[in-house]
């Protein structure tokens, strides 16, 4: 994607509680905030800060990404305050609380940045967000 690739899918009904949250990602350096997914409201927004996995606005450390490989990443929401993250089929985080609220109805869904100073310096493949 780069710094100015991102794509945007509108639209999206992502409801209210639990929802999970998943990606196929490739980082080509572990730099600054790599944006995989956002919700269009940055609640959750999930990337890695510097090779840190984030579900941001926590600040919790989840995994740290090697650059330069692919890696699964799944961020299961059980409801509004709690969450799950796994990486290539390992649960690394469990029952985190979460220190916001998720967005919730239908809107667009950012993937690889936003319009802002958002981005990603690598790929993205299979996202998807549902209700599990």
């Amino acid at each position: 994607a780069g710094s100015g690739g991102r794509v945007v899918v509108s639209n999206v009904n992502i409801g209210t509680g639990a929802r999970t949250w998943e990606a196929w990602v490739y980082c080509k350096e572990n730099n600054g905030w790599n944006t995989f997914c956002d919700s269009g409201n940055e609640r959750p927004l999930i990337g890695c800060l510097g090779d840190q996995l984030r579900v941001y606005p926590d600040s919790t450390n989840h995994y740290t990404m090697t650059p330069n490989t692919w890696n699964h990443v799944v961020v299961a929401f059980a409801s509004d305050s709690d969450y799950d993250v796994f990486v290539n089929g390992d649960r690394v985080t469990t029952a985190q609380n979460y220190s916001s609220n998720q967005v919730t109805g239908t809107r667009d869904i950012w993937l690889g940045g936003d319009t802002g100073g958002e981005s990603l310096n690598g790929y993205i493949s299979i996202a998807r967000v549902y209700t599990k």
